[in-house]
């Protein structure tokens, strides 16, 4: 988790403070969790879903750790996954088995599949990417 909330310098110029960094993933996680939500909002919507179903699903799906970035910091370290697996690429069976409550195999991974895309791309891009950068120039 350091890479993400150090606060090592994105260009020689200017050096963000550790909030700001966690600020910046926290903003990336909230898209990827809002991109999620959006999806199965839709869903009830087009299918006239029970508002009790919504409710309950809805509640499950925001209590998942993974949002929880207070996680990453704490020892010992969590079993359940965090964000940091996110980066990685684990998706938790949690969140795969309530959206495959509602779409197929098929259309759950896919969008879980694009909303990652565009969560690590975001982290490439605008963390690790100028922080290998600073970190070349400084070599």
């Amino acid at each position: 988790m350091h890479v993400w909330t150090c606060a090592a310098p994105h260009n020689i110029h200017y050096l963000p403070a550790s909030s700001e960094i966690s600020s910046v993933f926290q903003e990336y996680l909230d898209c990827f969790r809002y991109n999620l939500r959006k999806k199965l909002s839709l869903y009830f919507k087009k299918h006239k879903t029970p508002d009790s179903a919504i409710i309950l699903d809805l509640g499950k799906f925001d209590a998942f750790p993974i949002w929880d970035l207070s996680l990453l910091n704490s020892l010992p370290l969590p079993l359940s996954p965090t964000a940091h697996d996110l980066v990685r690429g684990f998706i938790p069976a949690d969140l795969m088995a309530l959206l495959m409550k509602y779409f197929t195999e098929k259309r759950a991974i896919g969008i879980v599949h694009s909303a990652l895309f565009r969560f690590q791309n975001r982290i490439y891009k605008n963390l690790w990417s100028p922080r290998c950068d600073a970190f070349s120039a400084w070599e």
